[in-house]
């Protein structure tokens, strides 16, 4: 009995580790695939940044505001690979900007909306410009989330990434932004691609970050075939 029990709790702890992280490695590729969705249920298309970004601040308090969102600036250019540059301070002709942040007054915007990131392309494909705006008492909670919108990532998903409504973490960027951001920028990625053609790309990045490669291409097989089953049953 004794060794039958053994035996038993030999199997359960090897096959534990290997649940938990197909259950990790599911929670992550579904927030990848809500990410390309507008909160209406509309999906996107995948835009991004073809030139360099330059940045601007104006507004209220911009010193007070300025480092901490250039920090999350940094981060997600870092991870996206993307040029940044600071003009706010180089000489008025010199003052070019594809990006501006603008640092409002705390009775401006909504309180169920203290921070809006809007991104204009001509084509729904390569980003042109792009406008963040802060509350100046809500600047700090909402730098990270909103430089990941800056990026051309628009969705809201539940899990856990900066982008999520529920407060994950506020002050750096999760595991999975990271993810987003480098597929994203990815040379397999390109601008326009639906969210069916971007999913491969971000779910193979999303592979890569898991220590049992093995077992993260057979959850994410099986996550395909239910989701393209789930979308047949929609439609």
């Amino acid at each position: 009995m004794r060794r039958i029990c053994w035996g038993l709790c030999v199997s359960l702890l090897c096959w534990l580790p290997g649940v938990a992280l197909a259950d990790e490695f599911d929670r992550g590729l579904a927030t990848l695939w809500e990410v390309l969705w507008h909160q209406s249920g509309t999906p996107t298309r995948i835009v991004r940044w073809e030139t360099a970004i330059r940045v601007r601040f104006r507004g209220l308090a911009v010193e007070k505001h300025r480092e901490h969102t250039m920090e999350a600036l940094r981060a997600v250019t870092a991870e996206a690979g993307v040029k940044l540059t600071d003009v706010t301070d180089l000489p008025e002709t010199e003052q070019a900007a594809n990006l501006s942040v603008e640092i409002l007054a705390d009775t401006q915007l909504e309180d169920n909306q203290p921070c809006v990131t809007y991104l204009d392309f001509r084509t729904e494909t390569r980003i042109d410009s792009a406008t963040m705006q802060m509350r100046s008492k809500d600047a700090w909670r909402c730098a990270y989330h909103e430089s990941m919108h800056v990026m051309g990532v628009r969705g809201h998903p539940a899990g856990q990434t900066v982008l999520s409504y529920f407060p994950w973490k506020i002050d750096g960027l999760l595991p999975l932004d990271r993810v987003m951001l480098r597929a994203w920028y990815s040379p397999r990625m390109a601008g326009g691609m639906t969210p069916f053609e971007a999913l491969p790309v971000l779910a193979d990045e999303l592979i890569a970050t898991m220590p049992d490669k093995a077992a993260a291409i057979k959850a994410r097989d099986q996550f395909f075939a239910a989701t393209v089953q789930q979308m047949n049953d929609y439609a």
